[in-house]
């Protein structure tokens, strides 16, 4: 018969675990590797919605014209700027820049990934890719889901921010209420 032994109370205690889990997820590593991440979805993102629509030969005209729409030329621009914005935060991983600034950069970024990308999906291209001749239905719906995973990596690295500025604050411990009991002066001043 094997004898099992306690688990000690400090392993099981969910503030070390979360402590743990904290300090291991802002590593050096594991932030470039978030960055770096970041930065290929973006790229991947870019690539997908540059090659969404084909170029169309018109009659009388010498040279393919490109249609596209103001939302995927937005999409384009941000995805672009993601990819710079995460490579270069990849690169400066080793100096210490302001974490506030980061999240800020971060929460804006999944923001606006995440609006460009429901504009998208509502969008009569995606609606409507195919009927048409010069939209690529498969290039589309990547692009989106590429920019959806982007916003989705751009909410962890604030996440994981947000646990390193938790960590560094002061722990204080919890003590319990005293029993105060208030008292009414139920005396009448005449």
């Amino acid at each position: 018969m094997r004898h099992e032994r306690p688990i000690p109370a400090h392993q099981s205690h969910p503030k070390i675990l979360f402590r743990f889990s904290a300090a291991f997820a802002m590593t050096k590593p594991c932030v470039s590797f978030v960055r770096l991440l970041q930065s290929v979805v973006s790229v991947l993102a870019m690539v997908s919605l540059c090659g969404m629509f084909k170029p169309l030969v018109m009659a009388g005209q010498h040279f393919p014209s490109l249609e596209t729409s103001y939302a995927v030329n937005a999409s384009v621009l941000l995805t672009c700027c993601a990819a710079i914005y995460s490579g270069v935060m990849c690169v400066l991983v080793s100096r210490s820049v302001a974490k506030m600034s980061q999240m800020t950069s971060d929460i804006a970024l999944a923001i606006m990934l995440l609006v460009l990308a429901l504009v998208l999906t509502d969008s009569d291209e995606l609606q409507h890719c195919h009927d048409t001749i010069n939209v690529r239905c498969d290039r589309f719906v990547s692009a989106v889901a590429f920019m959806l995973v982007a916003t989705l990596l751009y909410a962890l690295s604030t996440g994981l921010a947000l646990l390193d500025l938790t960590d560094d604050l002061p722990s204080v411990p919890v003590t319990p209420l005293k029993d105060v009991r208030i008292q009414l002066n139920t005396t009448a001043v005449v």
